[in-house]
């Protein structure tokens, strides 16, 4: 049996958890949404899935993005609710081997986008943050510090992952990172209606950043349409819509609008990754989606 969650922030922290709880536990498989169902294989019989779609090969499945339920659900628990994490902490409460009841909350702030201007534009002032500022998509496959993390969070939680010369070292990186994400977005960023539309496909290679920055830096937007390549190849856009955590006034269901494209996510944040010669069109669609500011009616099919 393997864990089987993506690398980001909640999913590392359902990857601790899980593998607290469910000592048979082998190994981590990290996958993205999309991989679960462009490449089924990927899942194996019995594998206890988190923070990603559900696959009839699992065991057991934690999630809470409203465009991946299913009825009736699957064994473990799907809550739409702050984090992922939370479900599993919720659904194992009282077998834990210590208390994550701190990272778990961090989980929560994170990935529901709690978080203040100060925090956002200052992540080295806070520590869970920048910690999950090192998990970015745009910094590449880093397998072995996924699991490196999942180590510490599991022997001490942040404590312990803040005393790491690893972690310190991918910190450090990430705030130098971070500057230069700030000067591209500042670039790469043009205010359509009450969208921030930031298109880095001919910014060069991908920078990681702290992905909510963009809602301080332009505070009259809603709603951000961020756009880039999703693989070296260029085969492949990745789209990412976000509601503002400044300034909340989209209407605009995120996963329901990106289901359209094969991607999905919550109310708030979605992402889709689509082929490069669609890009265009679909860009032009998500826009005016954006633009019209009515929510998306719900897809067919078990997904809300």
């Amino acid at each position: 049996m393997r864990i089987v969650t993506r690398p980001d922030f909640d999913g590392v922290v359902c990857a601790a958890l899980l593998g607290d709880v469910l000592e048979q536990a082998e190994a981590i498989a990290w996958l993205e949404p999309e991989e679960v169902s462009a490449a089924p294989s990927r899942v194996r019989p019995g594998d206890v899935i988190a923070n990603l779609p559900w696959h009839p090969a699992g065991r057991l499945w934690f999630d809470h993005h409203a465009t991946n339920r299913i009825e009736p659900p699957p064994p473990g628990l799907f809550r739409l609710s702050p984090s992922a994490a939370r479900n599993v902490f919720d659904h194992f409460a009282g077998r834990f081997s210590r208390d994550y009841a701190e990272l778990v909350a961090w989980a929560d702030r994170i990935d529901a986008a709690e978080l203040s201007c100060q925090e956002i534009c200052d992540p080295g002032s806070c520590f869970p943050l920048l910690l999950s500022l090192t998990l970015s998509p745009e910094r590449g496959r880093r397998e072995s510090y996924w699991n490196h993390l999942v180590r510490l969070l599991r022997e001490g939680a942040l404590a312990r992952a803040a005393a790491d010369p690893l972690v310190g070292e991918a910190c450090r990186e990430v705030l130098a990172e971070n500057r230069e994400y700030e000067r591209r977005l500042r670039l790469c960023t043009r205010q359509v209606g009450r969208v921030a539309v930031s298109d880095f496909r001919a910014a060069g290679s991908p920078v990681a950043g702290n992905r909510f920055l963009v809602y301080c830096l332009y505070p009259e937007a809603v709603v951000s349409l961020r756009i880039r390549w999703a693989d070296e190849t260029r085969s492949r856009v990745s789209l990412h819509v976000g509601h503002s955590i400044v300034n909340r006034g989209c209407s605009v269901h995120a996963g329901r609008l990106l289901t359209r494209f094969g991607g999905g996510g919550h109310r708030t944040a979605a992402s889709a990754r689509i082929p490069a010669a669609q890009a265009d069109e679909a860009i032009a669609a998500v826009l005016a989606a954006l633009a019209e500011d009515s929510d998306v009616p719900a897809p067919r099919g078990p997904g809300s």
